[in-house]
């Protein structure tokens, strides 16, 4: 086809067969150059090439299968595939007459061939060259694709109590999966309980974001990347306050040395101990099986629901209740050792989070 861009090249009697010719090809503006025979266009009904070329590449057509349909070019049709014009009986008994005096005989076939199949029609309207840009571009965006930015909770929660109020700490993890920038912020949270008492749970604080001291409760995660924060969640309590300021009057008045812990002294009186233990006891809720954590948070002013199930054993919760025990050292009382065991550990336990899946 190039050759036509060449004016001083003229063409007498043109044979397409097996084409890929653009459909939309054209003799007008050749018309000069190609002399008054028509071109003859043989198309191989079961010549599947064509169909192809134009399915999967650019610039090319199925005009050997389906001829042009238009004025100026003759599609006559043979029960052939791609290369099977070559035969020394077709070029003689089609060819021949054709390049000699411009005779074109029609073909047997022709005059029985049916329809195209419609897998042809198809297969030939099906744009199969777009197949792997798109590939290209699933590659790219799969990464995002069906994701969502979104919190999840850490696979480990770990349950503590302070003076018999049940804390809960969890990593969440803020996921931005999208290409701009997200904010995220906890509204609220409760949790269910086994025995079907649902408490509200109060957002102690945040301890940490991948490492360091977040500045305020809204957290801002760059775009395609995520921010790890530990929020402490504390259940309600109505006596915890008041406890803690009669605390801090009993140890001003005694002049108690609250600066190194000693797992092993009294720090209180036995009119003190009797108090922390009464209200311990009354604020202890801490039961075994299964809690229901849901936790709504803001994603960019958008409201968000996340729940979590944590599997709280009996084990579990006789290991809170003794911590009580040592309430008279000052470990597990006092707001900087409240979470210190005798033995310098952290008097928490782990669970395992499960999340629960929207309906």
């Amino acid at each position: 086809m190039k050759a036509l861009n060449e004016p001083d090249i003229v063409f007498h009697r043109v044979i397409f067969c097996g084409s890929i010719v653009p459909d939309d090809f054209r003799i007008a503006p050749f018309r000069a150059q190609l002399g008054p025979s028509p071109i003859l266009n043989d198309c191989g009904t079961h010549d599947v090439l064509p169909v192809l070329a134009k399915s999967v590449t650019w610039g090319y057509g199925a005009s050997g299968t389906f001829g042009f349909g238009t004025a100026g070019i003759h599609d006559r049709f043979s029960k052939f595939s791609h290369s099977s014009y070559f035969s020394r009986d077709f070029v003689e008994e089609y060819w021949l007459p054709f390049i000699a005096g411009g005779e074109i005989r029609e073909t047997e076939w022709e005059k029985v061939r049916r329809t195209p199949p419609y897998w042809q029609s198809l297969l030939s309207a099906l744009p199969l060259k777009w197949l792997p840009i798109i590939g290209l571009a699933a590659a790219v965006v799969s990464p995002l694709w069906g994701l969502r930015s979104r919190m999840e909770v850490s696979q480990k929660v770990y349950v503590g109590q302070w003076v018999g109020v049940t804390n809960i700490f969890a990593r969440i993890h803020m996921i931005n999966d999208s290409l701009s920038e997200r904010h995220f912020s906890v509204a609220g949270a409760r949790v269910d309980l086994p025995s079907g008492r649902q408490e509200t749970l109060l957002l102690e604080g945040i301890a940490q974001c991948n490492g360091s001291v977040p500045q305020t409760q809204i957290i801002t995660v760059a775009p395609a990347s995520r921010v790890s924060c530990d929020y402490s969640f504390v259940f309600p309590s109505n006596t915890l306050p008041g406890l803690l300021f009669d605390i801090n009057n009993y140890l001003m008045a005694n002049a108690a040395n609250v600066q190194n812990a000693f797992p092993v002294r009294t720090l209180f009186s036995a009119e003190m101990m009797s108090k922390i233990r009464s209200s311990a006891q009354a604020d202890f809720s801490a039961e075994p099986g299964i809690w229901q954590m849901s936790i709504t948070y803001l994603l960019s002013g958008e409201e968000h629901n996340l729940k979590v199930r944590l599997e709280v054993s009996e084990a579990d919760v006789r290991r809170l209740k003794a911590q009580i025990d040592y309430a008279h050292t000052g470990l597990g009382v006092l707001q900087h050792w409240k979470y210190m065991a005798p033995d310098g550990s952290q008097a928490f336990r782990e669970v395992k989070a499960v999340p629960v899946e929207a309906p």
